[in-house]
């Protein structure tokens, strides 16, 4: 047994999305229940190491903004999105994908839902298809094909997104610094 006293660095400015990420160890990617594994709180039986992940927040929060029906519902409902996104997608029942990730855990299906939740994750914080393609490594017409599905799954979101889109470009002021245009 080795005693090392983790202090992991939490970044509030460095990801293109806005997320909270650490290093020095990164904490954040540790599979679920790493680090009850391998690591004991510093005041032994006395303390306890506790994870917490706020499931799906970036929907719930995108189903209060937007009042989008039918995302709400399946915020209600419990849904797993990444499943419901690639049953979209591949044209296969919620179910039959839901079944196929998460009670049989085929590793091709699990691949492709791993796929769908960076895409889920960029689409949330506004990233469009060349860039979701690139990170990803998904061909560009597969991220448009996830767009067009989602669409479809929750209009309120679009329309939403399209509303922010022309306030921003309807609202936004040229700024010029030191006689060069900024915005």
């Amino acid at each position: 047994s080795v005693d090392v006293l983790l202090h992991s660095e939490i970044i509030h400015v460095q990801t293109n999305t806005g997320r909270l990420s650490s290093r020095n160890p990164n904490i954040q990617n540790w599979s679920s229940g790493g680090i009850k594994k391998c690591c004991i709180s510093r005041w032994g039986d006395k303390g306890s190491i506790v994870e917490i992940d706020a499931c799906q927040l970036e929907i719930i929060c995108q189903a209060y903004l937007t009042q989008d029906e039918r995302l709400r519902v399946e915020v209600s409902k419990g849904t797993d999105f990444h499943c419901l996104r690639l049953a979209a997608k591949s044209g296969e029942s919620y179910e039959t994908v839901y079944h196929l990730c998460k009670v049989e855990k085929d590793p091709g299906w699990i691949h492709q839902r791993k796929k769908v939740k960076e895409f889920s994750f960029q689409r949330s914080y506004g990233a469009g298809s060349k860039a979701i393609s690139a990170s990803t490594g998904m061909t560009e017409e597969d991220v448009k094909a996830l767009i067009v599905a989602e669409d479809n799954l929750f209009p309120g979101v679009k329309l939403y997104n399209e509303a922010n889109i022309d306030e921003i470009n309807r609202s936004k002021k040229l700024i010029i610094k030191n006689g060069e245009t900024i915005m």
